[in-house]
């Protein structure tokens, strides 16, 4: 017997007439082939070449609605209800919440559903949905929790939308633990719009925040209940550390020792932890305060511990970061902290080439960069409120730094103890920390508190201007001065607060950060070494000649420095020339042309005795001058940081 083909082993269509294709048999007799799919598809084929044959248009439609009609679904919408065990946890206070399904069946095995041939076809192996839609209170923009059970317990993550509604994107939650791959993922998106859709109105809203700090008047996190942290992954463990833990009456026996002694940079520090969350309200701009010395064993890193104690976890990688990192970097804690302090050890382990200045004037911006998104926007921009503290083994800024950047730092130097004993001190503070924070918060959220604080702050600032300090070295030490004052009598309960006579000597007057005037005494040291490469010089020189010193009599020597050599010196050193010979000229401590500009034309015999354009510098203007007359003076624009 020969061998039946696979071709002879199909059945044979029924001769269909154009009316045939009008009733029902045609799709009948294909349906009844379901349970074979490729048997199915090749039937098919056959019988849309009929239907052609017969001049019927629209077979594919007919047999598609067919196939709906015969397909198992309930009758309406959301007439399934979740069967997921335990689910009453996921909805405190609301336990009896049933939510709908439609034509999904949701219990202890999953998410599954029916389709149009009668099939089981699963969404998802264990059980899932979202259970709270999450706002963020900045951006406005919805995010959904989704809770899912593995291992007889629920777990639930924060995913954005854009996240939820991409079956391309929706695989990145497979990370969390749920069991989403390219093959399901176009049905658990559904599943989830779906369902979300259904319950809108029963699924709980709730405020997100993807900082710390105030929000929406005198609310504040992390102390606020309600709203939901919905942050960086990568900020899990400094958020985890904002609590309270411990004994209390361990650390406010710790504080108020330090509060009692003698050790005002100490003091300082704990009471800039406090003034950072004052800075928003009270309307002024962030700074830093900067514990160095250049003797171990101070104490200043448990002073830094001691200040990060008051809100959080004072252990390093907790709360206390180091600066071994870059500014892009600080300028994400910043905007994480936003009004909380930053706390940042040993500035030496920082990487020199990003600049200690640079650092200091993006912290003191209160904003970061604007950078551009991948799909062409622009990125959410970092914003901030609050102070720094850091500590290192030399000052954050050095002889050459801007005024800008002077005027934004707070120096401490140390050259003794901070504390009698810093091991014990440290051990405490260790394991017992997060209190006084929340008792400040509560006092300042309290009627009048916020106003009692900026009375304070309006009456130290006068008087600490009137010291000589410049206006932005004495706004942050009145906003010190005044947390410190408020905090005497709403969490320590005690009279021990820092007076303007404690701090007046940590604060730089006009002359002190004056950019130009320490490029003109640098220049006079510069001179007094290399007097020999200025004529007339030595016969047995040989090198460079960098210009001629011209000696008119007692106190009254002018040096005449080549204008490019000039150039090239200030640039060296960090100082900026042009803004040097501007501030120069109005102080009168440079000899200028008749047409009144800064240079000058100077014979100078090592140049071929001919006429080379000369910065011109009164060697004794200070002196005849005396330093009280040097005061910051303007320049222009663009010789300014911002």
């Amino acid at each position: 017997m020969s061998e039946i083909t696979a071709q002879e082993a199909q059945p044979l269509l029924p001769e269909w007439t154009f009316n045939d294709f009008l009733g029902s048999e045609p799709y009948e007799y294909l349906y009844s082939h379901k349970d074979n799919k490729f048997l199915l598809q090749q039937m098919l084929a056959k019988v849309q070449i009929v239907a052609k044959q017969q001049h019927f248009p629209g077979f594919l439609k007919m047999w598609n609605a067919y196939v709906d009609s015969m397909s198992p679904r309930v009758s309406v919408a959301g007439d399934y209800v979740m069967m997921f065990p335990d689910m009453d946890k996921l909805f405190p206070g609301n336990e009896n919440l049933e939510y709908k399904c439609g034509k999904y069946i949701c219990d202890e095995f999953g998410v599954g559903y029916t389709n149009r041939y009668g099939e089981i076809v699963e969404v998802c192996s264990h059980p899932i949905l979202p259970t709270k839609r999450i706002v963020d209170i900045d951006t406005r923009e919805e995010k959904l929790e989704i809770s899912f059970r593995r291992s007889d317990h629920w777990r639930s993550i924060i995913v954005g939308r854009e996240i939820l509604a991409s079956a391309q994107k929706i695989v990145q939650i497979a990370r969390h633990g749920i069991a989403v791959n390219s093959e399901n993922a176009k049905d658990l998106v559904k599943y989830i719009t779906d369902v979300e859709s259904m319950n809108y109105d029963s699924i709980p809203v709730a405020k997100s925040a993807s900082r710390m700090g105030w929000v929406d008047g005198l609310r504040f996190l992390p102390y606020e209940d309600g709203l939901v942290f919905d942050g960086d992954s990568r900020f899990g463990e400094m958020f985890r550390s904002l609590t309270e833990h411990g004994d209390r009456g361990k650390w406010f026996s710790v504080a108020r020792e330090v509060r009692n002694s003698t050790s005002i940079e100490a003091r300082v520090m704990l009471a800039t932890s406090f003034a950072s969350v004052l800075a928003k309200p009270l309307g002024t701009l962030p700074f830093i305060v900067h514990c160095w010395s250049d003797v171990s064993g101070t104490g200043k890193t448990v002073a830094l511990m001691l200040a990060a104690s008051v809100w959080a976890d004072p252990n390093e990688g907790a709360y206390v970061r180091n600066m071994n990192t870059t500014n892009a970097a600080v300028e994400i804690v910043a905007g994480f902290l936003n009004s909380l302090p930053m706390c940042f050890d040993e500035l030496c382990t920082r990487d020199r080439r990003d600049g200690a200045e640079t650092l200091v004037y993006m912290v003191c911006e209160s904003a970061g960069r604007s950078r551009a998104s991948r799909n062409g926007g622009i990125q959410t921009q970092q914003k901030w409120k609050n102070c720094a503290i850091t500590t290192g083994e030399t000052p954050i800024l050095t002889e050459n730094s801007r005024a800008g950047a002077e005027n934004r730092v707070i120096d401490l130097e140390v050259s003794g103890p901070l504390f009698s004993d810093p091991i014990s001190t440290a051990n405490v503070i260790r394991q017992n920390y997060g209190f006084a924070g929340r008792m400040l918060i509560e006092a300042l959220q309290a009627d009048g508190g916020i106003s009692e604080v900026k009375g304070y702050y309006d009456e130290y600032l006068p008087k600490l201007q009137d010291t000589g300090a410049t206006t932005k070295q004495a706004m942050p030490m009145a906003l010190i001065l005044a947390a410190d004052r408020f905090c005497a009598e709403h969490v320590f309960n005690d009279d021990r607060y820092l007076t303007i006579r404690d701090v007046s000597a940590m604060l730089k007057s006009n002359e002190q950060v004056d950019t130009n005037l320490r490029a003109y005494e640098w220049l006079m040291g510069m001179i007094a070494e290399n007097n020999h490469r200025f004529e007339p010089v030595d016969e047995h020189y040989s090198g460079p000649i960098w210009g001629k010193m011209d000696d008119r009599g007692p106190d009254n020597v002018v040096v005449c420095i080549i204008r490019s050599r000039f150039n090239t010196l200030l640039t060296e050193e960090g100082f900026n020339a042009r803004s040097f010979l501007k501030w120069a000229r109005r102080m009168d401590v440079i000899e200028t042309s008749n047409a009144g500009e800064p240079t000058k034309q100077v014979r100078i015999s090592g140049m071929g005795n001919t006429n080379t354009r000369c910065v011109c510098l009164k060697m004794n203007a200070l002196k005849s001058h005396g330093t009280q007359q040097f005061q910051q003076v303007e320049v222009s624009e663009d010789d300014l940081p911002f």
